[in-house]
């Protein structure tokens, strides 16, 4: 449990800081590891994009769930801007 909340605050810390550097508004995509499938994925992580949405209005966040295979080419495409991969 410390550490999921630990992950989860570093995860927002670390983006907070990348989004601080960028002055203009721009949608970024956070790719999940959904091993547990994209309904339990959203059910987890859509919190936090809820909370980065108002706390940086300027911004708008969205949570993409991916399997390992998709997770890869992604990341390869640059279709995301963000991965967490220990959900």
């Amino acid at each position: 449990m410390f550490f999921r909340k630990f992950s989860q605050r570093f995860f927002i810390a670390n983006l907070l800081f990348y989004i601080a550097v960028t002055v203009s508004a721009e949608e970024y995509r956070i790719g999940v590891l959904a091993y547990r499938g994209g309904l339990n994925a959203l059910d987890r992580w859509q919190a936090t994009a809820d909370y980065l949405n108002q706390s940086i209005s300027i911004h708008q966040f969205s949570i993409v769930p991916l399997d390992l295979a998709d997770m890869n080419q992604a990341v390869r495409d640059s279709s995301v801007d963000f991965v967490v991969t220990n959900t």
